[in-house]
């Protein structure tokens, strides 16, 4: 979920801001710059792949980037685990953040 958020959130900023972004090098880096932890460490030949501004390298394809990003780090057994996450959700505090949760888990297994 952490990771869906995070894609969210650089794909909102990029979209808000296109002469920010003229290019998909641009992006990457962008998205790469905000990457902490594993994930930077994971990121790390990507970056200097995007970073390389030689006639001769390789093409920087933001779209690649994301795909690499989701299947590395998106759950892609979403809606099992949020049919579990249903299965032992109880109401431990206010009823509010009872349907909060509730709702995000039914929305990653499809059943609106």
């Amino acid at each position: 979920m952490k990771a869906e958020v995070y894609t969210s959130q650089v794909s909102l900023y990029i979209a808000a801001n296109p002469t920010a972004f003229p290019d998909d090098r641009t992006k990457v880096v962008f998205a790469l710059s905000y990457l902490t932890g594993q994930a930077s460490s994971w990121a790390q030949p990507k970056m200097f792949k995007a970073c390389n501004t030689s006639p001769d390298a390789p093409a920087v394809v933001y779209q690649e980037f994301t795909k690499a990003f989701e299947a590395m780090y998106y759950d892609t057994e979403k809606k099992t685990t949020a049919e579990r996450a249903i299965r032992q959700l109880k109401q431990t505090k206010s009823v509010s953040e009872y349907t909060h949760q509730f709702t995000i888990h039914t929305h990653n297994t499809g059943w609106e």
